[in-house]
């Protein structure tokens, strides 16, 4: 669905669970292949929980838009999976839990690829730099705050002390551009790649 300065929807993650992906997930976070059959029984899990949960919002400011061509992307998986793994969590399935980390994770960066899709589908501009919260100054948590606030977000929200619920969600900032440039992974413009544990595998 789209407004004058704002895209956003479902981007049917839970779809993406499919064996193909749980075999990167095994290969990606070396887990021995006894531990396949749980790992599904967490897909299953976490497919219930996101499918009518999961959103993205792409906005723009319209001031601003199309000379400064910048866009704040906002996604989640919903707030159910959040109550899983605290079920997880108080039952002391640990090794659920992290299975259910690492499946976030991956299903937060085919997001982010749909959603680039997704741009350029709908503005004709590409993706040239992307810029998470936390990191160097001019992308401070306090200005993560402020942007979600002011362009009245409403998929996620920033706690006090700059927690986004629900947990399993990401906020970043995208510079775009008319013509498309070296395909590059989420993660290289990442102020923090060089200390994250995903990116270090």
């Amino acid at each position: 669905m789209c407004e004058k300065n704002q895209l956003f929807g479902r981007l049917s993650l839970w779809e993406c669970l499919t064996d193909a992906f749980l075999r990167g997930v095994i290969e990606k976070y070396h887990y021995e292949e006894r531990d396949a059959v749980l790992l599904g029984r967490v897909a299953s899990d976490i497919k219930i929980c996101i499918k009518d949960q999961e959103s993205f919002c792409v906005s723009y400011d319209e001031r601003k838009w199309p000379l400064e061509r910048e866009a704040l992307v906002t996604l989640t998986l919903g707030p159910g999976i959040d109550l899983l793994q605290e079920r997880y969590h108080s039952g002391g399935l640990l090794m659920e839990s992290y299975m259910l980390e690492n499946c976030s994770s991956e299903l937060l960066r085919l997001g982010y690829e749909k959603i680039h899709r997704l741009i350029v589908e709908q503005t004709g501009m590409y993706a040239a730099r992307v810029s998470f919260f936390g990191g160097e100054e001019e992308y401070s948590l306090n200005r993560m705050a402020e942007e979600l606030k002011k362009r009245d977000i409403k998929n996620i929200a920033c706690t006090a002390d700059y927690c986004l619920r629900p947990t399993k969600s990401a906020a970043y900032l995208v510079k775009l551009c008319p013509e498309e440039t070296v395909v590059r992974s989420i993660c290289s413009d990442c102020a923090n790649r060089d200390n994250c544990h995903q990116c270090a595998r």
